[in-house]
């Protein structure tokens, strides 16, 4: 088998995974990056070390609320900013939540007015 090279612009993966293509699914190894007038352009890198037929299109002016989505996937929140609301009432309890891991606040409706 014969080495596999990559490009400057390439993000080689540090274990496998996989791309859905129009003939299906396909072994990648990495993501290639290029740009065209008005996008940026990624691509699945399969097991031969080629961009496979797939690609996705982002907008120039769309790619900084791209990064700072990827961070916040992958980056741990802090905890004042992770939290889970519950409203009792009537017995019965709501709860809107966020993330894990979060920090609970308890309002009691007949301690709320006072």
């Amino acid at each position: 088998m014969s080495k596999l090279s990559f490009n400057l612009n390439d993000v080689k993966f540090t274990s496998e995974t996989y791309y859905i293509g129009r003939n299906g699914k396909g072994r990648q190894l990495g993501l290639g990056f290029t740009t065209g007038s008005d996008a940026v352009i990624l691509k699945p890198i399969n097991s031969r070390g080629n961009l496979a037929n797939c690609q996705i299109n982002i907008p120039m002016e769309d790619i900084p609320k791209v990064i700072e989505t990827l961070q916040a996937l992958v980056k741990p929140q802090p905890m004042d900013k992770l939290k889970i609301l519950v409203h009792i009432e009537d017995g019965r309890v709501d709860t809107i939540a966020t993330q894990v891991p979060f920090e609970a606040v308890i309002i009691d409706k007949d301690q709320q007015n006072h």
